[in-house]
């Protein structure tokens, strides 16, 4: 995720709900519960020196690379519904 700021990995411990790489890369995920294990953030301005892993660095490189030039969403976008339980 982004938002003005930041650039914003969310890590879940269930990743075999999610769409893998070679499937479709936009999707809208539904009527899942996935248990957040860590969420990053890097700003926008020194994220490249401040990564602090190999999966972070490429999360955020594919996600600068793979603009879709086409309509006005990204590629590798999950859309997802978030609902809080405590």
């Amino acid at each position: 995720m982004q938002n003005e700021q930041y650039y914003i990995i969310v890590k879940f411990n269930e990743s075999d709900k999610l769409p893998k790489p070679t499937q479709q890369r936009s999707v809208l995920i539904k009527n899942v519960i996935l248990n957040v294990t860590e969420i990053v953030t890097y700003t926008k301005t020194g994220w490249s020196k401040d990564v602090k892993t190999a999966g972070d660095y490429s999360a955020i490189h594919n996600f600068l690379k793979n603009r879709n030039n086409h309509t006005t969403s990204d590629w590798n976008c999950i859309g997802i519904r978030v609902i809080p339980t405590i």
